[in-house]
This record gives C-alpha cells, sequence and structure tokens, in this order.
C-alpha cells in the first residue's frame, strides 16, 4: 500500500500543496509521519519519504477535497495504475436519492493527454439495463485529467445501481440507491443504531468527502436513533432525537503505574464526556473475555468487577446520571465472564448487557455453531430472562462484511438480506438497540485511512468511496418495517423450510417471510482456501423457492422495500425476506405453501400435557429421524430436546421438564406473548465431493403450547 499524505502552506492570497509519498505508512499527523523501514536484499533496513510539489500535486489535493479519490492517484502517478485511468463520481456525496430521475453522471480520466473513449453502463438491482452510453473525454496538455457529463435516468423509486466506466483495461465503479424518505418514530420505539465511529474529534471530517451536516442527514435516511459513541452533544442528541451511548476505553492493569492517570481521574473524564453528550447508557469496556479463556476470563472478570465496575458505578451514582450501565460487551457469547460478575455479587449493578454477534458464512437465522448471529442474540437474551436482574440487551456490534471473495464474509446480495434479517431477528430476540458495525467501509481508529487488508475494513453500509452497497438500502428498510412495531412470534407454517416472523405495527399485520430450501451456510461449494469468488450483486443462483399464498390487498417487498409482484394470490419466497403488509389483520395465512421440502417431515402438530408435549407427523424420510425440541431456557442456556421418530406417521411423547413453557416466554418470544416451542430436524451433504464443508438444511417448526 502507497500512502500520499498531503500539505498545504498558505502564502499571502496563494497556497503552496505538496505530497509525501510513504510506502505502508500507518499513522501520520500535522507533525510527524510514520515511515516504516524495509530490509532490502544487501541486509540494510530503508525507510523512504518522496516529497513533490507542483501543479498536479494541487490538481490532485482537490480531487481529494471532491471525494475523487482514485483520479487524484491517477493525476499523481504510480506505476501499478493503468493510463488513461478513469472514475466515475456523482456529485452527492452518499449517492442516496429520494425518488428517481435524471442524474448527471461525471466521468473523469487521468494520465495521457489526448482523446479517450469511456464507456458508461448502468444496471439495477436484478441486473437490467437502464443506461448504456459512450463518451469521448479530452485531456489537454496542460493539465492531468479531464471531465465530462453525461446525463443518466434512474428509473424507479426504491432500488440499488451500479455505474460501471470502462476504457480499454482501466475500470471504475460507483453505485446509488433511491429509497423515499420515511418520518421515523422516537428513539424509545427503534432499535437502530450505529457504531464503529473513528477517534477523529467531533465534527473534523474532511468537508468535501464527508460534510457533518450530509453525514447527520444520512443517519436520518437510515433511520438511525442510537449511536454507540458521544458524536452529538446533549443538545444535538435533543435536537436530532438520536440517543447516545458512550465506550469508555480500558485494559487490565491500566491503573497499576502510580505515575500514569488515576481510575479516578479516567472516571471523571469519562463521566463528563457523557454528561457533555447527554447520553443514555455506558458501555463499560470492550470484549475483555476475548483476553483470554477459562479460568483467565474469570480472572479478568474479578478484576472488572472489583476494579472497574464498582468504583465506577458509586461515581455514575454520585453523579445522578440515569444512563443505564452495561457489562463490557461480549466479543461471541461467553457466560464465564458474566457468572463470575454474579458470583462477586456486583451483577444487580448493571442494567443490561452488550453482546457482540458476530456471524461468518452462516445465514443471519443460523443457530447451529459459535460464530453465528441469532445463536449468541438467543444465548445472552436467554441469560438476561433467566438471572434476575439487569434487564436490557444491546448489541454494540453487528455487521455483514463484504470483504471482496473470501469464503467466510458475504457477497453483496448476501449482506444485504443479513442485515435486514439481523435487525428482524434481534427484536424478535427483545433487544434494546443494535449499533450497526459500520457506516462506511474504512478503518475504526482513522476514518480516512485505507487498509483492504485490515480484516475489519469492509464492515461498512457504505464503499471507501462512500456509495451505498445494497446493505444500506436494506438496512433503511429494516428500520422501516421496524419503527414502531411489536414482535408478535414466530410464524407457524405447514413447510419444514418456510420461516417467518409476525409483528404488528400501526395496527396493521406485517410478516417477514424467507424459505432455507436452499440451507444455511453460504459459500457453501468453497473449497479448503480462503479465495472464493463472489457473484455480481444482481446475480442469483437460481435458488428453489416456495410458493406462499397472501391476503387479498396484501403488499409485498424484498429487503431493499422494492414491490413484490402477487400472483393468483401468492408470491415466490427465497432466501431472500419478503415482507408482506397486511391492512385487515387476516391471522389465518398463509393458507398454501407450494414447493420441494428439504428435509421431509411434514403435518407437525404438537400437544401438551403439563411439561410433556406429544408431537405429531409424518416422516417420509425413508428412516428415523432425530427432532430437537427447544422451549424454555433452563439456567440461562437455550437448551434442546431430543426426540427420535420412526419413519412414516409417528405420535411420539417427550417430557420436557424445566424446559416446558408455561406462562413465561419460551425462545425467541418476546414477554407477553403465547409461548413457542420449535421442532426441527437437520441433514447435512456437500454440494460438491470438493466442498470443504457440506451445506445444513433444516425442517423447523414453530408451535404454540
Amino acid at each position: 500500500m502507497t500512502d500520499h499524505i498531503f500539505t498545504d502552506w498558505s502564502v499571502d492570497d496563494a497556497r503552496i500543496c505538496g505530497v509525501f509519498t510513504v510506502a505502508g505508512c500507518r499513522d501520520s499527523i500535522p507533525t510527524s509521519i510514520h515511515v516504516p523501514p524495509a530490509r532490502g536484499d544487501d541486509g540494510i533496513w530503508r525507510a523512504t519519504v518522496v516529497f513533490r510539489t507542483d501543479p498536479a500535486v494541487a490538481e490532485a489535493r482537490d480531487l481529494v477535497h471532491d471525494g475523487r479519490l482514485l483520479l487524484a492517484g491517477g493525476v499523481l502517478g504510480h506505476p501499478e495504475l493503468p493510463e488513461p485511468l478513469i472514475d466515475v463520481h456523482l456529485p452527492d456525496t452518499y449517492n442516496v436519492f429520494e425518488k428517481g430521475g435524471t442524474r448527471t453522471v461525471t466521468v473523469g480520466v487521468a494520465g495521457v493527454p489526448g482523446a479517450t473513449a469511456v464507456d458508461l453502463l448502468v444496471r439495477d438491482y436484478d441486473g437490467a439495463e437502464v443506461h448504456h452510453s459512450s463518451v469521448t473525454v479530452s485531456v489537454p496538455d496542460s493539465v492531468r485529467h479531464q471531465d465530462a457529463q453525461v446525463e443518466i435516468t434512474l428509473p424507479d423509486d426504491r432500488n440499488w445501481y451500479c455505474l460501471d466506466v470502462t476504457s480499454g483495461s482501466s475500470f471504475a465503479r460507483t453505485t446509488a440507491a433511491v429509497w423515499p424518505r420515511h418520518d421515523f418514530g422516537p428513539a424509545e420505539q427503534s432499535i437502530i443504531g450505529l457504531g464503529g465511529f473513528s477517534t477523529l474529534d467531533q465534527g473534523n471530517q474532511e468537508s468535501g468527502l464527508e460534510p457533518v451536516a450530509e453525514e447527520r442527514a444520512l443517519w436520518e435516511r437510515l433511520g438511525v436513533r442510537h449511536l454507540r459513541n458521544p458524536w452529538l452533544s446533549a443538545e444535538e442528541s435533543e435536537t436530532t432525537g438520536i440517543r447516545t451511548g458512550l465506550l469508555p476505553s480500558g485494559t487490565p492493569g491500566q491503573f497499576d503505574d502510580p505515575d500514569a492517570q488515576s481510575f479516578d481521574d479516567w472516571t471523571e473524564d469519562a463521566l463528563t464526556r457523557g454528561e457533555n453528550s447527554g447520553v443514555e447508557l455506558y458501555e463499560l469496556l470492550n470484549e475483555w473475555n476475548a483476553r483470554g479463556a477459562g479460568d483467565e476470563i474469570s480472572a479478568l472478570a474479578t478484576e472488572y468487577s472489583d476494579r472497574w465496575l464498582v468504583p465506577f458505578h458509586t461515581a455514575k451514582e454520585r453523579t445522578g446520571s440515569d444512563a443505564a450501565l452495561l457489562a463490557a460487551s461480549m466479543a461471541g457469547w461467553d457466560s464465564t465472564f458474566l457468572d463470575t460478575l454474579r458470583d462477586r455479587g456486583t451483577w444487580e449493578l448493571l442494567d443490561g448487557i452488550a453482546e457482540h454477534a458476530g456471524r461468518g458464512n452462516y445465514t443471519a437465522d443460523y443457530d447451529g455453531a459459535t460464530w453465528n448471529f441469532l445463536g449468541q442474540t438467543r444465548q445472552a437474551r436467554a441469560y438476561l430472562d433467566e438471572h434476575p436482574g439487569p434487564d436490557q440487551l444491546w448489541l454494540t456490534e453487528a455487521y455483514a462484511c463484504t470483504r471482496p471473495n473470501t469464503w467466510w464474509n458475504d457477497p453483496p446480495r448476501v449482506a444485504a438480506d443479513a442485515v435486514f434479517l439481523s435487525l428482524l431477528l434481534a427484536k424478535a430476540c427483545n433487544v434494546k438497540g443494535v449499533h450497526w458495525y459500520q457506516l462506511t467501509d474504512g478503518l475504526w481508529h482513522d476514518k480516512y485511512g485505507v487498509d483492504p487488508s485490515d480484516p475489519e475494513y469492509h464492515y461498512g453500509l457504505f464503499h471507501v468511496d462512500r456509495s451505498p452497497k445494497p446493505s444500506a438500502a436494506a438496512f433503511a428498510h429494516a428500520a422501516e418495517v421496524l419503527d414502531g412495531a411489536a414482535f408478535l412470534g414466530w410464524l407457524e407454517s405447514d413447510h419444514p423450510d418456510l420461516r417467518g416472523l409476525r409483528l404488528t405495527t400501526g395496527g396493521r399485520e406485517v410478516r417477514v417471510l424467507w424459505s432455507r430450501q436452499n440451507g444455511y451456510i453460504t459459500n457453501a461449494t468453497r473449497v479448503g482456501t480462503d479465495f472464493h469468488p463472489f457473484p455480481e450483486p444482481w446475480e442469483t443462483s437460481g435458488e428453489q423457492t416456495l410458493r406462499v399464498s397472501v391476503p387479498d390487498g396484501a403488499v409485498c417487498s424484498d429487503v431493499l422495500g422494492r414491490p413484490v409482484a402477487v400472483t393468483d394470490g401468492a408470491v415466490e419466497v427465497g432466501g431472500s425476506p419478503v415482507t408482506v403488509v397486511d391492512d385487515a389483520g387476516d391471522g389465518d395465512w398463509p393458507a398454501v405453501v407450494d414447493g420441494e421440502a428439504s428435509v421431509a417431515l411434514t403435518g407437525v402438530s404438537v400437544r401438551r400435557d403439563g411439561t410433556s408435549l406429544t408431537v405429531d407427523g409424518d416422516n417420509a424420510t425413508g428412516g428415523t429421524l432425530t427432532l430437537r425440541i427447544t422451549g424454555r431456557q433452563v439456567g440461562g442456556e437455550v437448551t434442546e430436546t431430543e426426540l427420535t421418530v420412526p419413519e412414516g406417521g409417528f405420535s411420539e411423547s417427550v417430557d420436557l421438564g424445566e424446559a416446558m413453557p408455561s406462562d413465561g416466554s419460551a425462545v425467541g418470544v418476546n414477554p407477553g406473548q403465547p409461548p413457542q416451542v420449535r421442532i426441527l430436524a437437520e441433514r447435512r451433504e456437500k454440494l460438491t465431493p470438493e466442498a470443504a464443508q457440506p451445506q445444513v438444511w433444516r425442517a423447523e417448526y414453530y408451535r404454540s403450547v
């Protein structure tokens, strides 16, 4: 990686622009630059800095100011960049529009003087070409770049668009999204938030790349009502209706040095920052459970309990703050740390816990392995429900990483589905708030830093050039669906692959439907290497779908909020969720679900007698089948009871004991709603002989008891 670090001097009415070029630079401030050395073949370590000041530097500096970083690199020149270098640019910072229509696109060329023919192609989320043209851009001898303007039409009021320009071997891309403005309700009725901001001071953004006012307007467009970090003052929080959290940083043994900052000074600083920002919560430290295992975690939790939590709580109470206090966030689910707090009697000092429900190449609703979203969220919710005291669950880091062509991460279209579904599932698990990690690709510790090798560089809803991924449009649509919504329970379908959540908002019944005919493992055809080629966002794999009947007059939409066609009273449902809004509130649908079953378990019904369940159904798998039945959590853990059933029609009983729902909630059902049990059967099989892991399919049913 090569970094260009600009330095400007003002001389009378003129400006002198200079640029330092430093290979591998990771840090710079106005008075110093980190220059890492490299060892040459002769064994000598050398650090190299190149400085230049000429008209091309000023030209590149202006392009950086306008957010056109690629073209700025082309103006400065680099042996690994093609010549001519081209780019495509829209004047809006984030390329997010309220409605379709004509837009002016700037096509830029840098490098070789003369005429260059550039091809511009615009596709929508389905891959349909909405614009295709060519333009000739002529770069004069006197400058290093030139622009041309092209008029395009974005035809829909809700869609995502990809703008590609090509010329010979040179290629560039930006994106745009269109969705209508939504008048979101107050923070108290929303779980939607953002996290992962860099540590830059408040408002210290490059004016051309990301004006503060535009960034905050984008928060509003996305439905953001909570921030993990205090980037707003108390007055601004009140004005915008966006609540703020504070995560003060701290490490084990931090105050052992008597000459360093004291705990009292650290606490006073944190509480002062919180008061100035009008915070709604303090998330007291970050991911300490990731620093060890077993007894190490217990030792860390002991230090945390006695030397951090107790005195911080005391100091917070002394200020009269009513902000919630959360335990140190968990990196993945780990009850050991929290068990230690309970053992030491400090559990009751908390108002809630923070969980980082990370996920790999699993769908958001998979809960069968360690690093998955729903499983970790359910475990955290179960722990709180089982242990009286703190009751708030915050997901202060949730994500759908789009690091390109890596099997562990999400292709763009998969990420959009995961973003939408993760937020809906968080609501189903009675989560108080979700801080999505993060708004844009980049480095959390350096807002404008560039390091694609950093594993967290690609976590944004927006690309590093601030253009939207499909994830951004899906995030906004999820915020709309959830605005003021209450969770009613899981869909009780008769098809083993149909999944669904039931909500109500504004007197309307809302159901979010998806199918798992195609399994829970994403990138399941990967071989034993990290590289796994990603499809383009508009490319789909020809997956199976279910045909699901919907009520007359129902309004159906996809994860971006685009209309989904209803044909003969039914919609096609695949792995990408479909939202169905039913103004009539007809709770008896879907009456018909057509499509092949991935696991031949059908006709499932449940009868209850005390703590015992009798499960009826038909097993057409050709052999005995092991069912897993999930009821209430026991001892803070989500527990499953196994039941083996014979081939053919069956009626088998199982005693769930403490896990049998009574008058309280069951796993995945909010308090106050009828308890449900979950019944599932699973099969695994590799999609190809070379695949490194098997695909997972489940017949899954929810039944009220």
